[in-house]
């Protein structure tokens, strides 16, 4: 998808330079670089593709959270050394977004300047996730000629972030409301649905706030005022209601638009489930597991049926590689008959079931009034439901009998809350599932010589090179400020602490 979208965007701009070719005496009286209304939705376009660009199943969003283990080494292994320059890239999808914000102010789009405040939250705020402190105040300044900004402190960006989320829902209620709400055009999430744009709005925004937790009694976010408020005034401050809420990237059976292992279904037979995830599928008798793999090669051999829950199985993330080859056939592998399709599985960027478990979390916590076994139930029983809307096998009454077992039912342990929420993860969402496990060490991860970093869960990213050959003074004082000096792996974010 994101190479037609490129496509279109590059046909479109040579029709423009062509259409400019003419130097008729008329022609020389029209400004040739005044965009047209259709400008800020070329770049919207391709923005929404950048900034919600995951790599589904194999990607290392998978392995960090344990859901994945590889025997191979052409395929990546388990250890924590990721690429610090890949989360960096969230600054050219930035600097699209508002070129966007610019175009609509110049061409009167103001529905494209109301998704550049949630698009540049977004983008922001998964950037200081990953590292730490960030530019955000003075960054996107290039034309200006600044091309050493300053880093704002985390808590700084993240109250930006909920700033800009809120406005954004604010603009986004406006236009919804004016009587003539805007045509959103290029939307490849809702199709120009702006109330669940205004959904996803707040439902991001929530998310924000749970991954703060750690921070409830900041008196610069008040975030558990800031969760109350919304929750506590839907009609204000929409959020999903259902799992067609939810914002979802599509696989079309289209050349370039493909689901990504449609193309190298060979390599599925690279990884094996983790023991991390596998341990509360079986343990729980969960049907999902049925879903997204297969029996292990042993039970096959023994006999078993796929019902069998008992024929599933992973391994440790902690071993080698080597030893995980060896002992694969003990391991669930991937369900290809799921995962190798020209659709594939949609991708989830902010989902339905996620929304529910920051509920019933906050209401666990205290931070709102309600029943947490509702929201807790219901976080379940969407995700369940997400895989029966995508050809997944699971029944009603399967459905009913998981949310009966007494190992699953709620006992107002946030535990409970926060293995299901890691469970519904699988394969969507990003990073968020690590990002979770970070703030609350829950599931435990398993650690060993596969892991590297001396048997240790590392708590953040690295800065890339870049920075220290173009913006040394800067990136120095904002290592100096977080972690005394040392840019390491296992510097705890301030978000974390």
């Amino acid at each position: 998808m994101k190479k037609n979208i490129r496509n279109i965007f590059y046909v479109c701009v040579s029709l423009l330079i062509l259409g400019t070719g003419c130097t008729k005496f008329r022609d020389l009286s029209l400004n040739p670089n005044q965009p047209t209304q259709s400008v800020p939705s070329l770049i919207f376009t391709g923005v929404e593709a950048d900034a919600f660009q995951f790599n589904p199943i194999l990607g290392y969003e998978t392995r960090a959270s344990q859901y994945l283990v590889s025997d191979n080494s052409q395929q990546a292994d388990q250890s924590y050394q990721w690429d610090t320059t890949d989360y960096w890239r969230y600054y050219n999808t930035l600097r699209n977004i508002e070129q966007m914000r610019l175009e609509a102010v110049r061409t009167s789009a103001p529905v494209y300047e109301v998704l550049a405040k949630f698009l540049k939250a977004y983008c922001f705020a998964e950037l200081t996730k990953q590292v730490g402190d960030i530019p955000m105040s003075q960054a996107l300044q290039g034309k200006s000629g600044d091309y050493t900004p300053a880093y704002d402190p985390q808590e700084t960006v993240l109250d930006s972030c909920l700033m800009l989320l809120d406005q954004a829902n604010t603009g986004m209620r406006t236009l919804i409301q004016s009587g003539n709400p805007p045509v959103l055009s290029g939307d490849i999430i809702y199709g120009g649905d702006l109330s669940k744009w205004q959904k996803l709005i707040n439902s991001y925004r929530l998310r924000l706030l749970i991954d703060l937790s750690k921070k409830a009694g900041d008196n610069v976010l008040n975030v558990k005022a800031q969760f109350a408020t919304i929750f506590d005034n839907p009609d204000q401050y929409p959020i999903f209601t259902s799992n067609s809420d939810g914002a979802i990237f599509q696989w079309y059976d289209k050349d370039g638009d493909r689901y990504p292992r449609f193309y190298v279904p060979a390599n599925m037979d690279y990884y094996r489930f983790g023991s991390t995830y596998t341990q509360y599928m079986t343990s729980f008798d969960d049907p999902r597991m049925m879903v997204v793999g297969v029996m292990t090669q042993a039970a096959v051999n023994a006999g078993k049926q796929p019902s069998d829950i008992t024929a599933y199985g992973g391994l440790s993330s902690g071993l080698s590689i080597s030893d995980i080859y060896n002992e694969r056939d003990s391991a669930s592998a991937l369900n290809v008959a799921r995962y190798s399709t020209a659709t594939g599985e949609p991708m989830i960027i902010v989902g339905y079931p996620e929304l529910n478990f920051n509920i019933a979390e906050a209401i666990n916590r205290g931070w709102i009034s309600g029943d947490a076994n509702v929201y807790y139930q219901n976080g379940i029983r969407a995700s369940m439901q997400f895989y029966q809307e995508t050809g997944g096998q699971i029944t009603d009454a399967q459905i009913s009998a998981y949310l009966a077992e007494p190992q699953v039912q709620y006992n107002g342990d946030l535990n409970n809350i926060l293995i299901q929420k890691y469970l519904s993860f699988f394969n969507n969402s990003g990073w968020e599932s690590f990002y979770n496990i970070l703030r609350t060490g829950v599931p435990v991860l398993a650690v060993g010589p596969g892991n590297g970093n001396n048997n240790e869960i590392p708590d953040r990213w690295m800065y890339p090179q870049t920075e220290y050959t173009y913006n040394a003074q800067n990136v120095r004082a904002a290592i100096q400020r977080q972690f005394g000096g040392s840019d390491d792996r296992n510097g705890v974010l301030w978000i974390y602490q």
